[in-house]
């Protein structure tokens, strides 16, 4: 995650998958290519078609379009941006997924309904936070990746400070 912040003007966040990240996906994504494989090609089959043959076919079928789903998103990767700019009093919201045309979404900050700080406690390893901005009329934007509740915090000081002075010095 990337974070820029003109002190009093505009605070953006960035975030997309990592180089190794998307290399990871991509060699998990290709794993389902083992069933075409295994059930298709090194059996040679012989004879027309049979219900064991439309089966092997149809589960054959499926992992390519897994594999087609986990190679996109290691190719594509998501990425979003989240921009608070105080001078125009905007939030942008923009972002791309695979196999979604990149979208920009702005809101005026008199929809912002409200702006806190989201814990995600994992099972194993400490937790992570995130910030979130209630917009009306909008599903909740989650944004902003964070290891450390003190600098979530921070940036949401930040974020309020700019939506409450709005660009007045």
């Amino acid at each position: 995650m990337e974070v820029t912040h003109e002190p009093g003007r505009r605070i953006e966040f960035r975030s997309r998958d990592s180089s190794v990240t998307r290399a990871v996906i991509l060699l998990v994504g290709l794993v389902p290519l083992l069933a075409p494989y295994e059930l298709l090609i090194r059996p040679s089959w012989r004879g027309g078609l049979t219900w064991a043959w439309l089966f092997c076919a149809l589960l054959s079928a499926g992992a390519v379009l897994v594999a087609a789903a986990f190679v996109g998103a290691a190719l594509f990767g998501l990425s979003q941006r989240v921009r608070f700019d105080a001078p125009r009093r905007v939030i942008t919201y923009a972002h791309r997924a695979p196999g979604v045309r990149y979208r920009v979404r702005r809101f005026p900050f008199s929809a912002l309904q409200g702006l806190r700080v989201n814990t995600r406690a994992w099972s194993e390893g400490p937790d992570t936070y995130t910030l979130v901005a209630a917009v009306s009329g909008h599903r909740d934007i989650e944004f902003g990746s964070f290891d450390d509740r003190v600098e979530a915090e921070r940036c949401l000081a930040a974020l309020k400070d700019i939506v409450e002075r709005g660009g007045r010095e």
